[in-house]
């Protein structure tokens, strides 16, 4: 009778928990390892600005938050020299400077209509807080249905020590666009107008029109109405042929750009 011995094959492997990357200036953190390996392991810790980066357990790392990037690291070594390691960035912030970030979607992104993530930065301790049209959610990565148009996600961050909002506007399945209305041949008493649609123009954002001449420069400005009609009173505009440019801008950078030759009698 034969003994056959076999050796296991499976890599280690090691994960840092919590994953934050925002914490206050002087708060204590306490990363765990976890540590999936065959047989006995070892473990070492390292810490940016730190000859004793630990003051906990082998499998955990206790880290004081220092001004700027943070960067705790820990590398297993099992029973046949085989590694692994894993580290995370906190970013060290004062309490009174702690803001509210969101992660995904990026600003004035353009993603497809339908399950949207909306993820926030982690901060330790925090509680998070979304109000997406209607809907109001709690969790740092929550998902929303996203109907064709534009919209604004609204967070709230709440710690022991402070509370701060931010939102973030994105566009699903848009292309943002408007259209010349008339008239072409315009007197002194007539208004000039642009249409926008209103698909991707309804996310609650102010939309700023700027009308330009090529022969006249700037010639005035003024918020999108209700209807999504841009207008500007001909009256301005010196009498023959003008290149009109009028530009839609919301407070977030978003435009559009509509370019019309008109007369003016």
């Amino acid at each position: 009778m034969s003994l056959i011995l076999l050796a296991c094959s499976t890599e280690p492997s090691v994960v840092l928990r919590p994953r934050i990357s925002a914490a206050v200036i002087g708060d204590p953190v306490v990363f765990e390892a976890e540590v999936d390996a065959w047989g006995p392991t070892t473990l070492e810790w390292s810490a940016t600005n730190r000859s004793r980066p630990c003051d906990s357990g082998p499998t955990e790392c206790e880290l004081r938050i220092l001004r700027g990037t943070n960067t705790v690291g820990v590398t297993v070594t099992d029973d046949q020299g085989r590694t692994a390691s894993d580290s995370v960035e906190i970013l060290g912030l004062d309490r009174e400077d702690l803001v509210c970030f969101i992660d995904t979607p990026r600003a004035n992104a353009l993603v497809e209509p339908g399950p949207v993530t909306l993820e926030a930065r982690e901060v330790h301790g925090a509680r998070y807080n979304w109000q997406f049209g209607d809907l109001a959610l709690n969790g740092r990565v929550v998902e929303v249905e996203a109907d064709p148009g534009a919209h604004v996600a609204t967070l709230e961050i709440e710690t022991d020590w402070d509370l701060c909002e931010s939102e973030r506007a994105f566009y699903a399945g848009c292309e943002f666009e408007a259209a010349w209305i008339g008239p072409n041949e315009v007197t002194e008493e007539d208004v000039l107008s642009v249409q926008a649609d209103p698909v991707c123009f309804s996310s609650g954002l102010s939309y700023v029109a700027s009308w330009w001449s090529d022969s006249q420069g700037f010639l005035g400005s003024g918020y999108l109405g209700d209807d999504y009609v841009a207008r500007l009173a001909a009256l301005p505009l010196d009498p023959g042929e003008h290149e009109l440019t009028v530009v839609l801008e919301n407070p977030l950078g978003v435009s559009v750009e509509v370019v019309e030759v008109i007369t003016r009698n």
